[in-house]
């Protein structure tokens, strides 16, 4: 596939030299920071999505020591 953006010529430098100094294409560089973005806003999402359950108190949430003891492990670490 073919995508294409509009630039102005001094982003197009910064971007070109971006690139060139990783070593990369800028399509590659372009691509990596357009999926970064969106696992971002992903996260994001399913982070306000738990704030939520956690204020409804939907989620539980337990203390080290009580972990360690359910496994057995109180007083071993």
């Amino acid at each position: 596939m073919y995508v294409s953006m509009r630039v102005t010529p001094d982003e197009k430098k910064m971007i070109t030299k971006y690139a060139a100094a990783q070593g990369e294409s800028v399509s590659k560089i372009m691509r990596d920071a357009f999926f970064e973005r969106l696992e971002d806003e992903m996260d994001i999402r399913e982070y306000k999505a738990y704030l939520k359950r956690r204020e409804a108190g939907k989620e539980k949430f337990y203390t080290h020591e009580e972990i360690l003891a359910e496994f057995g492990l109180d007083g071993q670490i």
